[in-house]
């Protein structure tokens, strides 16, 4: 979708990124990690500006700033699946 969220960066090689989609109102991530397990930095743009998210299956929620951008950290560990949706979803 020309209009949904996008992963704008993470840190290569450390986050190896097999799969980002996004239906204009979430975005569907399979994740690797490069080198050894552990936390890793997602950056985030093209959200509702403002609103709030949560990462499906987790505890993780966020928010998005006033320009639509967000900032969280993931754990990796082998194939990790990261699908981010409105909170109210």
């Amino acid at each position: 979708a020309l209009k949904g969220p996008v992963l704008a960066e993470c840190q290569y090689p450390n986050v190896l990124v097999a799969r980002a989609m996004s239906n204009g109102e979430d975005l569907d991530l399979i994740l690797y990690n490069g080198g050894s397990k552990g936390k890793e930095r997602l950056e985030i743009e093209r959200l509702k500006p403002e609103h709030a998210y949560r990462v499906r299956n987790t505890k993780i929620e966020f928010n998005a700033d006033r320009e639509g951008k967000a900032v969280l950290d993931v754990d990796l560990d082998g194939r990790t699946e990261v699908h981010i949706i409105p909170a109210s979803r």
